[in-house]
């Protein structure tokens, strides 16, 4: 049981890395107003599978809020996109 929960802590930082550098290469896909909380913006990042999967890709739809111009954007979700 611990190494699955070492593989899933691995696996889990590795899809936090490809968040963080796809939202920096991904242009937003949609933006909405979401009162009183700001405004949600979804980006579509492409994710490249691992090991005998790496020519797979799928696409990890992530959504954040925008609360004001002085408050970084926060993660509200993120899924595989189907």
């Amino acid at each position: 049981m611990a190494d699955r929960r070492v593989l899933l802590d691995r696996l889990g930082a590795l899809l936090e890395a490809c968040i963080r550098d796809g939202i920096l290469q991904t242009p937003i896909s949609a933006m909405r107003q979401n009162p009183p909380y700001g405004i949600n913006c979804v980006v579509d990042i492409p994710v490249r599978g691992i090991g005998a999967k790496n020519e797979c890709v799928a696409t990890v739809r992530t959504v954040w809020v925008i609360a004001d111009a002085d408050t970084p954007p926060r993660l509200i979700t993120a899924y595989i996109k189907v």
